[in-house]
């Protein structure tokens, strides 16, 4: 989910028992762990959020 012109990123990695999310600004920091259900909701979110910003 890294976006070329910057801006408010994360980077997220699937695996086949977690989803992780960290600020790619911040590779360092803490890191965001969820189970596969929670990651898929997550990432649903994000979408649905980005859509409504984009329109």
């Amino acid at each position: 989910m890294r976006r070329p012109e910057g801006g408010n990123c994360v980077e997220v990695a699937a695996c086949p028992n977690a989803v992780h999310v960290r600020d790619s600004k911040a590779p360092a920091g803490p890191t965001l762990h969820l189970s596969p259900t929670a990651g898929a909701n997550f990432l649903t979110a994000e979408r649905y959020i980005r859509h409504l910003y984009t329109r």
